[in-house]
């Protein structure tokens, strides 16, 4: 083989090296960090504070499920574009201690109306979203005017020194976390985004290296001035559950409720906008039902859409 066949084979093999990481370690690795205990606890001192309906952008493997108080929480929709990330959450999904509704898409796309979510939840989840500007813009779209967003994100240390750690290991561990990102700038992502904080605390986390270790946990909420559609953001859309599930509509009308306490209803493949949904889990009364073509319990496949 000559030279360049030979360089032309070692890129295609890291490649699809990568590519394997990517899809089938890199993301328990992820999730394995970000279920460690001191992380855990960070959590449980934002996600019970949610009320109302919920937006959580990038749910992945459902890490905050277990958190949501179902005496304040209507219901929450979870948004994540990594298909290998939402797979980790399957039982999680399943135990949900309130309504749940799963997209896979972008955050800096969502196909939800204007102004109908009472509380965004994020975490973990700036360090690695493609543009966490315009997310945060499109969480402020679909804020109500007194809709909160409750954060807790690490990013980019105010220490220079730390600061400078983090830029030189930023592009292994981008590759290693897939995708992830050390050098994030938290509370000026919210302030591009025209969001107003309320509450910033920054600190590092105990027992982490302070490159990996640096959090910023707070509130904001969405600011008056630039509530009104100035952000050039694209026209809303909300698409009902019914309009996809009855007979007719674009899904394909096909619903399993999962039997036992607390069992949830999965319904089928439909799509809001351009994204497919993956699923939806309602508190059922223990039925249990077969869909045509499938067992009762069983996932079909993506499913449904979107109700405030």
């Amino acid at each position: 083989m000559d030279e360049t066949g030979g360089v032309f084979s070692i890129l295609k093999r890291e490649d699809l090296g990568m590519g394997f990481y990517a899809r089938h370690i890199g993301p328990r690795f992820v999730s394995c960090l970000c279920s460690m205990e001191s992380i855990a606890a960070e959590r449980e001192k934002v996600v019970p504070q949610a009320t109302g309906l919920v937006l959580e952008i990038g749910i992945g493997p459902g890490l905050n499920l277990p958190l949501y108080d179902p005496a304040r929480v209507t219901r929450v929709i979870g948004v994540d574009p990594i298909a290998e990330f939402l797979d980790l959450g399957r039982e999680r999904r399943r135990r949900s201690p309130v309504p749940l509704e799963i997209i896979q898409g972008p955050a800096e796309s969502l196909p939800l109306a204007d102004g109908i979510i009472d509380t965004a939840v994020i975490t973990y989840t700036l360090c690695s979203v493609e543009d966490p500007v315009q997310a945060l813009r499109e969480v402020r779209r679909v804020l109500k005017p007194n809709g909160r967003v409750l954060f807790l994100e690490h990013g980019l240390s105010s220490d220079a020194g730390v600061a400078a750690w983090q830029h030189r290991l930023n592009p292994i561990w981008r590759k290693l976390a897939v995708g992830c990102n050390l050098t994030r700038p938290v509370q000026k992502l919210l302030d591009e985004a025209g969001l107003t904080i309320q509450r910033i605390e920054s600190y590092y986390l105990d027992g982490a290296p302070r490159p990996v270790g640096f959090l910023c946990r707070g509130i904001a909420h969405a600011a008056p001035a630039v509530r009104e559609g100035s952000d050039g953001s694209r026209p809303s859309r909300l698409v009902s559950p019914c309009e996809n599930d009855e007979p007719g509509g674009r899904g394909n009308g096909l619903v399993s409720r999962l039997a036992g306490d607390g069992a949830n209803v999965a319904a089928t493949e439909a799509e809001i906008g351009q994204f497919p949904v993956v699923e939806r889990f309602e508190l059922a009364e223990g039925l249990a039902e077969t869909a045509p073509g499938g067992e009762a319990g069983k996932d079909h496949g993506r499913d449904h859409g979107v109700s405030p």
